[in-house]
């Protein structure tokens, strides 16, 4: 496998290869690690990256299932999601970041802020649910999905979490793409926990 452009891959602790793209002074401390929502990646941090001050190490990641990440059959709990980032933050040498958690991304976040608190510097929640408790609302509409994922049905689903006419054209198709990587089952496992 290997890493859309700009990214390289991490083999991580948890058994699970996964991919990062980084930019800053990798010495910076500490790591400022971005956290995309279900079924985007660490492109979903295209936009933002270009305008970080070089003094900040910022380190976009693919969770597991999403972007160059694996997709085993298991492991989408929030408690192997977090998992994962803390061993993201081994693998990088990292003894604590600011989680910058996007949207169910910042669930993630929480979770590492509650099973490893003495890993987080800080957490910056960006249109993150506040409770993570219940089933999502569109949870019966993700049961209903198959492989192959259709296109439009992705562009729609995004266009009801997201503002798309005051975002770029090509931010809008960069985040379709990424959530058509995403298998079906995977879309669903948020939905069942």
């Amino acid at each position: 496998m290997e890493p859309a452009a700009g990214g390289r891959l991490l083999r991580l602790a948890t058994g699970i290869t996964t991919a990062v793209t980084e930019q800053g002074d990798p010495r910076a401390s500490p790591v400022v690690l971005l956290l995309h929502a279900w079924a985007g990646s660490r492109r979903s941090f295209a936009a933002l990256l270009p305008l970080l001050p070089a003094s900040v190490r910022a380190v976009a990641v693919d969770l597991r299932g999403h972007g160059d990440a694996d997709k085993p059959p298991t492991g989408y709990d929030l408690p192997a999601l977090a998992a994962d980032v803390v061993a993201v933050l081994d693998a990088l040498g990292a003894a604590r970041a600011v989680l910058v958690g996007a949207s169910s991304g910042g669930y993630v976040a929480q979770q590492v802020a509650v099973s490893a608190p003495d890993r987080v510097a800080g957490l910056v929640l960006a249109g993150a649910p506040h409770d993570l408790r219940g089933r999502p609302p569109f949870a019966d509409e993700l049961a209903r999905i198959s492989d192959p994922v259709d296109p439009a049905w992705v562009r729609a689903f995004t266009e009801g979490f997201s503002d798309l006419d005051r975002l770029p054209g090509w931010y809008v198709d960069l985040m379709v793409e990424d959530a058509l990587r995403l298998p079906a089952p995977l879309w669903m496992a948020p939905s069942t926990g």
